[in-house]
């Protein structure tokens, strides 16, 4: 019986140690159309494509949601939104506005980045967006995602962390803020455009499944010449 018990949990093993490196496989096959995915999108025009409801109102329960395109709509007047954020080195802040759409619903759209006056943790200069006319919006809408350390929301200072549509909607007082994030490449009749380069805004997601899968299969190459040797060696 325990000779049974022996082979068995061998066996088992070996058989996991298997399923999680072809899991691993599938998971790089996974990743590999995500990516692929992502670049069709940053190849596009995306002043030559408007993005439907669909696109700002679905998220992806990975995180990897990404989409180019314009949107219309006008900015509400002295809502401006500071998200503290270094930026090569240097301490400044993230500015977004909302951008409400002809449907009624509001678009956060990040206008750039602009450097903290040292000591007044404010921003050194105001970029006011047009609240009076219509303006288009090109850019890259995804959604922001923040990791356990990441700070807290103080929306009496202003300053913001965690992209939270719930609680912004409330401090903007407004029925509803789309659960994605444009961030301007272009905008229309604007003075200033975007801030910063938006190449940092684009999100690269690892696919290192396939060393995960060869961790797996010599893992379970050495369990049988470690584990399966000292099971099934000649006893007298």
């Amino acid at each position: 019986m325990k000779r049974i018990i022996e082979i068995s949990v061998f066996i088992a093993g070996f058989l996991l140690l298997v399923w999680l490196g072809c899991w691993q496989l599938q998971r790089a096959v996974w990743k590999k159309d995500i990516l692929d995915r992502i670049e069709r999108e940053y190849a596009k025009d995306a002043s030559a494509y408007t993005l439907t409801p669909e696109d700002l109102l679905s998220t992806d329960k990975d995180e990897f949601k990404v989409v180019r395109g314009t949107v219309s709509g006008r900015f509400i007047p002295d809502s401006t939104l500071y998200w503290p954020s270094p930026y090569n080195g240097i301490y400044g802040f993230q500015i977004m506005d909302p951008l409400v759409l002809s449907d009624g619903d509001v678009l956060m759209v990040n206008r750039g980045w602009v450097s903290e006056v040292i000591g007044e943790r404010r921003p050194s200069r105001e970029y006011t967006p047009p609240y009076d006319i219509t303006v288009e919006v090109s850019g890259l809408a995804r959604q922001m995602t923040a990791n356990y350390f990441t700070l807290d929301n103080d929306p009496v200072a202003n300053r913001w962390h965690r992209f939270k549509p719930e609680q912004i909607a409330r401090y903007l007082n407004v029925n509803k803020v789309l659960p994605i994030v444009l961030f301007a490449e272009q905008i229309t009749n604007v003075k200033y455009q975007a801030l910063a380069n938006t190449e940092r805004s684009r999100i690269y997601p690892r696919n290192s499944h396939n060393q995960y899968a060869m961790f797996w299969f010599v893992l379970s190459g050495l369990w049988i010449l470690i584990i399966g040797t000292k099971v099934f060696k000649k006893t007298y």
